[in-house]
Protein backbone atom coordinates (compact mmCIF):
# COMPACT_ATOMS: atom_id res chain seq x y z
CA UNK A 1 0.00 0.00 0.00
CA UNK A 2 1.25 3.45 -0.94
CA UNK A 3 0.32 6.47 1.17
CA UNK A 4 -0.03 9.95 -0.28
CA UNK A 5 0.89 12.80 2.03
CA UNK A 6 -1.44 15.66 2.90
CA UNK A 7 -0.06 19.18 2.92
CA UNK A 8 2.21 20.54 5.63
CA UNK A 9 0.48 22.22 8.58
CA UNK A 10 0.61 25.97 9.01
CA UNK A 11 3.36 26.75 11.50
CA UNK A 12 5.51 23.70 10.68
CA UNK A 13 9.17 24.70 10.85
CA UNK A 14 12.31 23.54 9.08
CA UNK A 15 15.59 24.55 10.74
CA UNK A 16 18.61 24.60 8.43
CA UNK A 17 21.98 24.15 10.18
CA UNK A 18 24.94 25.58 8.26
CA UNK A 19 28.56 24.45 8.51
CA UNK A 20 29.61 27.92 9.66
CA UNK A 21 27.78 27.29 12.93
CA UNK A 22 24.58 29.32 12.47
CA UNK A 23 21.04 28.23 11.65
CA UNK A 24 18.00 29.56 9.83
CA UNK A 25 14.33 28.83 10.60
CA UNK A 26 11.77 28.53 7.81
CA UNK A 27 8.04 28.35 8.60
CA UNK A 28 5.24 26.91 6.47
CA UNK A 29 2.86 29.64 5.31
CA UNK A 30 1.00 27.95 2.47
CA UNK A 31 1.24 28.70 -1.23
CA UNK A 32 2.07 32.41 -1.17
CA UNK A 33 4.31 32.35 -4.24
CA UNK A 34 6.84 29.93 -5.65
CA UNK A 35 7.63 28.56 -2.18
CA UNK A 36 5.76 27.44 0.92
CA UNK A 37 8.42 27.83 3.65
CA UNK A 38 9.77 31.31 4.47
CA UNK A 39 12.20 32.73 7.01
CA UNK A 40 12.06 36.12 8.79
CA UNK A 41 13.73 37.77 5.80
CA UNK A 42 11.00 36.34 3.56
CA UNK A 43 13.51 34.12 1.80
CA UNK A 44 11.83 31.01 0.36
CA UNK A 45 12.89 27.40 0.86
CA UNK A 46 12.11 24.96 -1.95
CA UNK A 47 10.78 21.79 -0.26
CA UNK A 48 9.36 18.55 -1.63
CA UNK A 49 7.88 15.62 0.28
CA UNK A 50 7.19 12.08 -0.90
CA UNK A 51 4.68 9.37 -0.17
CA UNK A 52 5.66 6.03 1.29
CA UNK A 53 4.78 2.33 1.33
CA UNK A 54 3.39 0.73 4.47
CA UNK A 55 1.04 -2.07 5.54
CA UNK A 56 -0.89 -2.25 8.80
CA UNK A 57 -0.54 0.20 11.69
CA UNK A 58 2.58 1.52 13.38
CA UNK A 59 5.44 3.97 12.93
CA UNK A 60 7.40 4.68 9.77
CA UNK A 61 8.77 7.80 8.04
CA UNK A 62 8.44 9.87 4.89
CA UNK A 63 11.07 11.76 2.94
CA UNK A 64 11.34 15.56 2.84
CA UNK A 65 13.84 17.00 0.39
CA UNK A 66 15.45 20.45 0.52
CA UNK A 67 15.92 20.89 -3.20
CA UNK A 68 17.96 24.11 -2.92
CA UNK A 69 20.61 22.31 -0.86
CA UNK A 70 20.40 18.81 -2.33
CA UNK A 71 19.69 17.47 1.16
CA UNK A 72 16.91 15.26 2.47
CA UNK A 73 15.58 14.17 5.86
CA UNK A 74 13.18 11.46 7.01
CA UNK A 75 10.28 12.56 9.19
CA UNK A 76 8.42 10.14 11.54
CA UNK A 77 4.76 9.38 10.81
CA UNK A 78 2.36 7.06 12.65
CA UNK A 79 -0.27 4.95 10.88
CA UNK A 80 -3.29 4.46 13.13
CA UNK A 81 -6.33 2.23 12.78
CA UNK A 82 -9.17 3.65 10.72
CA UNK A 83 -11.73 4.80 13.36
CA UNK A 84 -14.69 4.58 10.94
CA UNK A 85 -16.31 1.18 10.38
CA UNK A 86 -19.01 2.36 7.97
CA UNK A 87 -21.37 5.24 7.22
CA UNK A 88 -24.81 5.86 5.73
CA UNK A 89 -26.26 8.75 3.74
CA UNK A 90 -29.91 9.76 4.15
CA UNK A 91 -30.97 12.36 1.53
CA UNK A 92 -33.88 14.71 2.17
CA UNK A 93 -35.17 13.87 -1.32
CA UNK A 94 -34.14 11.35 -3.99
CA UNK A 95 -31.19 12.30 -6.15
CA UNK A 96 -32.08 12.96 -9.78
CA UNK A 97 -30.11 14.18 -12.79
CA UNK A 98 -31.60 15.38 -16.06
CA UNK A 99 -30.43 13.23 -18.97
CA UNK A 100 -27.45 14.50 -20.98
CA UNK A 101 -26.56 17.29 -18.52
CA UNK A 102 -23.27 17.54 -16.65
CA UNK A 103 -21.68 14.65 -18.41
CA UNK A 104 -18.63 14.13 -20.63
CA UNK A 105 -17.43 11.47 -23.02
CA UNK A 106 -14.29 9.47 -22.21
CA UNK A 107 -12.78 8.95 -25.64
CA UNK A 108 -10.22 6.48 -24.31
CA UNK A 109 -12.80 4.30 -22.55
CA UNK A 110 -15.63 4.98 -25.01
CA UNK A 111 -18.17 5.78 -22.26
CA UNK A 112 -20.27 8.68 -21.01
CA UNK A 113 -19.64 9.88 -17.45
CA UNK A 114 -22.01 11.94 -15.31
CA UNK A 115 -20.90 14.31 -12.57
CA UNK A 116 -22.39 13.32 -9.22
CA UNK A 117 -25.42 15.35 -8.04
CA UNK A 118 -25.13 18.10 -5.47
CA UNK A 119 -25.88 17.38 -1.84
CA UNK A 120 -29.02 19.11 -0.51
CA UNK A 121 -29.31 21.09 2.71
CA UNK A 122 -30.66 18.62 5.26
CA UNK A 123 -28.95 15.51 3.88
CA UNK A 124 -27.63 13.41 6.77
CA UNK A 125 -24.51 11.27 7.08
CA UNK A 126 -24.34 8.90 10.05
CA UNK A 127 -20.82 7.73 10.81
CA UNK A 128 -20.39 4.41 12.64
CA UNK A 129 -17.09 4.22 14.53
CA UNK A 130 -15.13 1.10 15.39
CA UNK A 131 -15.61 1.75 19.13
CA UNK A 132 -19.38 1.30 18.76
CA UNK A 133 -20.38 4.99 18.81
CA UNK A 134 -22.12 6.93 16.04
CA UNK A 135 -22.27 10.56 14.98
CA UNK A 136 -24.71 12.38 12.70
CA UNK A 137 -23.63 15.18 10.36
CA UNK A 138 -26.16 17.35 8.50
CA UNK A 139 -25.36 19.12 5.24
CA UNK A 140 -25.79 22.89 5.40
CA UNK A 141 -24.24 25.60 3.20
CA UNK A 142 -21.66 23.32 1.64
CA UNK A 143 -20.58 21.41 4.77
CA UNK A 144 -21.60 18.34 6.79
CA UNK A 145 -21.68 19.51 10.44
CA UNK A 146 -22.73 17.74 13.68
CA UNK A 147 -24.45 19.25 16.73
CA UNK A 148 -21.09 20.25 18.25
CA UNK A 149 -20.09 22.21 15.15
CA UNK A 150 -17.54 19.61 14.02
CA UNK A 151 -17.17 19.47 10.23
CA UNK A 152 -16.95 16.14 8.45
CA UNK A 153 -14.05 16.86 6.14
CA UNK A 154 -13.60 15.88 2.48
CA UNK A 155 -16.93 14.25 1.61
CA UNK A 156 -17.22 13.88 -2.14
CA UNK A 157 -19.41 12.29 -4.74
CA UNK A 158 -17.67 10.57 -7.64
CA UNK A 159 -18.23 10.30 -11.37
CA UNK A 160 -20.36 7.46 -12.68
CA UNK A 161 -21.11 6.04 -16.11
CA UNK A 162 -24.64 5.58 -17.48
CA UNK A 163 -26.51 5.65 -20.82
CA UNK A 164 -30.21 6.33 -21.34
CA UNK A 165 -32.78 6.76 -18.55
CA UNK A 166 -33.25 4.84 -15.33
CA UNK A 167 -31.77 4.14 -11.91
CA UNK A 168 -28.13 3.62 -11.02
CA UNK A 169 -25.77 4.56 -8.18
CA UNK A 170 -22.82 6.87 -7.57
CA UNK A 171 -20.13 6.60 -4.91
CA UNK A 172 -19.94 8.97 -1.95
CA UNK A 173 -16.54 8.87 -0.30
CA UNK A 174 -15.15 9.95 3.06
CA UNK A 175 -11.67 10.66 1.73
CA UNK A 176 -10.16 11.27 5.16
CA UNK A 177 -11.23 7.78 6.29
CA UNK A 178 -10.90 5.84 3.03
CA UNK A 179 -14.56 4.75 3.16
CA UNK A 180 -17.21 4.87 0.45
CA UNK A 181 -20.84 3.86 -0.11
CA UNK A 182 -23.10 3.56 -3.16
CA UNK A 183 -26.08 5.96 -3.24
CA UNK A 184 -29.09 5.64 -5.62
CA UNK A 185 -29.55 8.26 -8.35
CA UNK A 186 -32.13 8.40 -11.14
CA UNK A 187 -31.51 9.73 -14.66
CA UNK A 188 -34.75 11.38 -15.83
CA UNK A 189 -35.96 12.87 -19.11
CA UNK A 190 -35.67 16.63 -19.45
CA UNK A 191 -39.48 16.99 -19.48
CA UNK A 192 -39.94 14.97 -16.27
CA UNK A 193 -38.08 17.20 -13.80
CA UNK A 194 -39.58 18.92 -10.80
CA UNK A 195 -39.85 16.27 -8.11
CA UNK A 196 -36.29 15.49 -7.11
CA UNK A 197 -33.05 17.26 -6.48
CA UNK A 198 -31.61 19.58 -9.07
CA UNK A 199 -29.70 17.96 -11.91
CA UNK A 200 -26.13 17.60 -10.73
CA UNK A 201 -23.66 20.42 -10.68
CA UNK A 202 -20.55 18.49 -9.77
CA UNK A 203 -19.84 16.86 -6.45
CA UNK A 204 -19.72 18.98 -3.33
CA UNK A 205 -17.37 18.26 -0.45
CA UNK A 206 -17.48 19.22 3.20
CA UNK A 207 -14.36 21.28 3.55
CA UNK A 208 -12.92 24.16 5.44
CA UNK A 209 -11.06 24.66 8.67
CA UNK A 210 -8.11 23.03 10.31
CA UNK A 211 -5.77 23.39 7.36
CA UNK A 212 -7.58 20.61 5.50
CA UNK A 213 -7.87 21.20 1.78
CA UNK A 214 -11.60 21.50 0.95
CA UNK A 215 -13.25 19.42 -1.70
CA UNK A 216 -13.07 20.74 -5.26
CA UNK A 217 -15.35 23.60 -6.27
CA UNK A 218 -18.32 22.33 -8.38
CA UNK A 219 -17.96 22.85 -12.11
CA UNK A 220 -20.26 25.18 -13.99
CA UNK A 221 -23.35 23.29 -15.19
CA UNK A 222 -23.18 22.06 -18.76
CA UNK A 223 -26.05 22.44 -21.17
CA UNK A 224 -27.96 19.72 -22.93
CA UNK A 225 -25.95 17.60 -25.34
CA UNK A 226 -27.39 15.29 -28.00
CA UNK A 227 -27.53 11.70 -26.78
CA UNK A 228 -25.95 8.90 -28.77
CA UNK A 229 -28.89 6.53 -28.37
CA UNK A 230 -32.68 6.89 -28.27
CA UNK A 231 -34.45 7.42 -24.94
CA UNK A 232 -35.75 4.34 -23.18
CA UNK A 233 -39.06 6.20 -22.70
CA UNK A 234 -40.59 6.60 -26.21
CA UNK A 235 -43.56 8.58 -24.81
CA UNK A 236 -41.32 11.43 -23.56
CA UNK A 237 -41.23 14.44 -25.92
CA UNK A 238 -37.98 15.05 -27.75
CA UNK A 239 -35.68 17.63 -26.13
CA UNK A 240 -34.15 20.52 -27.99
CA UNK A 241 -30.48 19.97 -28.74
CA UNK A 242 -27.70 22.36 -29.66
CA UNK A 243 -24.72 21.48 -31.81
CA UNK A 244 -21.59 21.26 -29.74
CA UNK A 245 -18.56 23.36 -30.65
CA UNK A 246 -15.61 21.56 -32.19
CA UNK A 247 -13.02 19.79 -30.05
CA UNK A 248 -9.75 21.60 -29.48
CA UNK A 249 -6.32 20.03 -30.03
CA UNK A 250 -3.70 20.43 -27.32
CA UNK A 251 -0.38 21.30 -28.96
CA UNK A 252 1.88 20.82 -25.93
CA UNK A 253 2.12 21.00 -22.13
CA UNK A 254 5.33 22.58 -20.84
CA UNK A 255 6.56 22.00 -17.30
CA UNK A 256 7.59 24.81 -14.96
CA UNK A 257 8.52 25.22 -11.31
CA UNK A 258 5.39 24.08 -9.49
CA UNK A 259 3.48 24.98 -12.64
CA UNK A 260 2.78 24.01 -16.23
CA UNK A 261 1.72 25.81 -19.40
CA UNK A 262 -0.79 24.21 -21.75
CA UNK A 263 -0.97 25.41 -25.36
CA UNK A 264 -3.70 24.60 -27.86
CA UNK A 265 -4.71 25.46 -31.42
CA UNK A 266 -7.25 28.29 -31.57
CA UNK A 267 -10.76 27.34 -32.71
CA UNK A 268 -13.23 29.59 -34.51
CA UNK A 269 -16.84 30.00 -33.50
CA UNK A 270 -16.22 29.53 -29.77
CA UNK A 271 -16.65 31.83 -26.77
CA UNK A 272 -13.86 30.46 -24.59
CA UNK A 273 -12.00 27.44 -23.25
CA UNK A 274 -11.78 25.26 -20.15
CA UNK A 275 -8.59 23.63 -18.88
CA UNK A 276 -9.02 20.67 -16.53
CA UNK A 277 -6.18 18.96 -14.67
CA UNK A 278 -5.89 16.21 -12.07
CA UNK A 279 -3.32 13.88 -10.52
CA UNK A 280 -4.76 10.76 -12.17
CA UNK A 281 -5.67 10.01 -15.76
CA UNK A 282 -9.31 9.28 -14.87
CA UNK A 283 -9.66 12.80 -13.43
CA UNK A 284 -10.92 11.72 -10.03
CA UNK A 285 -8.08 12.88 -7.76
CA UNK A 286 -7.46 16.57 -7.05
CA UNK A 287 -9.41 17.62 -10.13
CA UNK A 288 -9.54 21.35 -10.90
CA UNK A 289 -11.15 23.22 -13.81
CA UNK A 290 -10.15 26.69 -15.03
CA UNK A 291 -12.33 28.71 -17.42
CA UNK A 292 -10.71 31.10 -19.92
CA UNK A 293 -13.41 33.48 -21.17
CA UNK A 294 -11.45 34.64 -24.23
CA UNK A 295 -12.20 33.26 -27.69
CA UNK A 296 -8.70 34.08 -28.97
CA UNK A 297 -6.83 32.41 -26.10
CA UNK A 298 -4.27 29.77 -27.09
CA UNK A 299 -2.56 28.99 -23.79
CA UNK A 300 -2.92 28.99 -20.01
CA UNK A 301 -0.33 28.74 -17.24
CA UNK A 302 -1.42 26.88 -14.10
CA UNK A 303 0.53 27.82 -10.97
CA UNK A 304 0.73 26.94 -7.26
CA UNK A 305 1.03 23.21 -7.91
CA UNK A 306 3.11 20.53 -6.20
CA UNK A 307 6.72 20.22 -7.25
CA UNK A 308 7.86 17.06 -9.07
CA UNK A 309 4.22 15.94 -9.40
CA UNK A 310 2.60 14.43 -12.49
CA UNK A 311 -0.56 16.15 -13.70
CA UNK A 312 -2.96 15.01 -16.44
CA UNK A 313 -4.35 17.82 -18.59
CA UNK A 314 -7.16 18.25 -21.11
CA UNK A 315 -8.94 21.20 -22.75
CA UNK A 316 -12.38 21.80 -24.19
CA UNK A 317 -14.14 24.72 -25.92
CA UNK A 318 -17.49 26.28 -25.18
CA UNK A 319 -19.86 28.69 -26.84
CA UNK A 320 -22.69 30.67 -25.32
CA UNK A 321 -26.13 29.91 -26.75
CA UNK A 322 -29.20 31.69 -25.34
CA UNK A 323 -27.19 32.71 -22.30
CA UNK A 324 -25.92 29.19 -21.52
CA UNK A 325 -22.62 27.45 -22.14
CA UNK A 326 -22.50 24.55 -24.59
CA UNK A 327 -19.32 22.49 -24.24
CA UNK A 328 -17.31 20.47 -26.73
CA UNK A 329 -15.88 17.06 -25.97
CA UNK A 330 -12.60 17.05 -24.09
CA UNK A 331 -9.34 16.95 -25.98
CA UNK A 332 -7.00 13.99 -25.77
CA UNK A 333 -5.30 13.83 -22.39
CA UNK A 334 -1.67 14.87 -22.01
CA UNK A 335 0.47 14.70 -18.90
CA UNK A 336 3.37 16.68 -17.46
CA UNK A 337 5.63 16.46 -14.42
CA UNK A 338 6.33 19.78 -12.69
CA UNK A 339 9.80 20.91 -11.64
Amino acid sequence: WYYYLEDFNYGDQIIVNYKEGYEDTFEYKGFTGDYVFYNEKNDGLNVSKYGFYYDGVGETSFKVELEDYNKSIYVPVTITENPVESFTLKPVKPYEIVENTNRWFDEEGGRWYYESPDFNNGDEITVNYTNGTTDTFIFNNGKFVNNDGVILQNVRGSLFTFDGLGETTFSVELFDYNKSIEVPVKIVAASNTGGGSTGGGGSIGGGGGGGIVPAPTPEEPATTEPTKQPSTKPSAPATTTTKKPSTVKVEKVTKGTKSFKVTWKKKTGVSGYQVQYATDKKFKKNKKTVTIARKNATSKTIKKLKSKKTYYVRVRTYKIVNGKKVYSSWSKVKFVKTK
